[in-house]
């Protein structure tokens, strides 16, 4: 058991610094051209976003062994109540983390007096953000957009200089979940996957993708019989690379599980997973993935077809 939990650890650790890796890449040559005002430390990194009633937070979560970039945010629903959802970051947020902790701009304008603010509309910000390291805190207050443009003017408090920030930087901020969360299941390619185990509550099945013609959906065999292509199969495997998320909602409880596909590679190591929970409302779907790490609310329509398709495989 010790051996295990010091396993654990360890995996834990080493995805921490392949995620820290990540974000300490090279910039690209559209990012070079650009400003550097500063460089954090990307260990704990934390960024947070206030504009009125809304509020963004971004920090790592541990989930199943595995470290996310996780966001919680707040905001104001019909009626006036508060509205308050959670999500992991999908690859374009993590962009953003990585572009906030290491900001560089299109151009410093250099220092501001407080009295000349106004013309960027830095004398009542529309924003703030804080990015947050282990050793450091960093902000920048949020004006006007720049003319012709969604850039925006933004004013570090600390040192009273102005920058021109790029849109890419803080409008997924103000957009939100709809810029920022995870929106697909998987990060593997179909051509990685060797075999597929499948369990549904018909039984359960192991099956071995043989490949397909340019165009054509993939061939799937039985490894018993690896020269008799099964059309069944291949179908419902085409429905399950469709399913796809609606949202991040609260989770029900009561949740139930219909449909789980393990994917593994030519090695036979698992390179990932979904999946397919029904909820007690009738008509409601969740899916769960190795990339998602906690269920989220399918598309009803696809979901439905793959759970249709799954009574015919058994």
């Amino acid at each position: 058991m010790r051996g295990v939990r010091i396993h654990a650890a360890l995996l834990v650790v080493a995805i921490a610094l392949a995620l820290q890796a990540w974000l300490r890449e090279e910039p690209s040559a559209e990012e070079r051209e650009r400003v550097l005002v500063w460089a954090l430390d990307t260990v704990e990194v934390t960024v947070e976003y206030h504009s009125g009633a809304h509020a963004l937070s971004i920090g790592r979560r541990t989930l199943d062994g595995r470290v996310f970039l996780w966001g919680t945010e707040t905001g104001m629903a019909a009626g006036g109540a508060a509205d308050t959802s959670s999500y992991p970051l999908g690859s374009a947020g993590t962009e953003v983390v990585r572009g906030l902790a290491r900001l560089r701009v299109l151009r410093d304008l250099g220092a501001v007096a407080p009295e000349a603010r106004e013309q960027y509309g830095l004398d009542e910000p529309h924003a703030r953000v804080d990015v947050t390291s282990a050793a450091e805190r960093r902000a920048l207050e949020l004006g006007d957009s720049v003319f012709r443009s969604s850039d925006r003017y933004a004013l570090d408090p600390e040192t009273g200089r102005v920058y021109v920030v790029p849109s890419d930087v803080v409008e997924p901020l103000r957009v939100g979940a709809g810029a920022l969360r995870e929106r697909v299941l998987h990060a593997f390619a179909i051509s990685e996957v060797r075999q597929v185990r499948v369990e549904g509550s018909g039984g359960s099945r192991v099956m071995e993708r043989a490949g397909g013609t340019e165009g054509a959906a993939d061939r799937w065999v039985d490894p018993a019989s690896p020269d008799r292509a099964d059309l069944t199969f291949a179908n419902f495997m085409e429905r399950a690379g469709q399913l796809a998320i609606a949202d991040f909602e609260r989770i029900p409880e009561g949740l139930e599980r219909t449909l789980r596909i393990e994917y593994l590679d030519a090695e036979g190591a698992r390179i990932g997973f979904v999946e397919l929970l029904r909820a007690p409302d009738p008509g409601t779907w969740f899916v769960l993935s190795e990339r998602t790490g906690i269920p989220a609310r399918a598309v009803t329509l696809l979901a439905e077809r793959v759970a249709q398709d799954a009574s015919e495989i058994f």
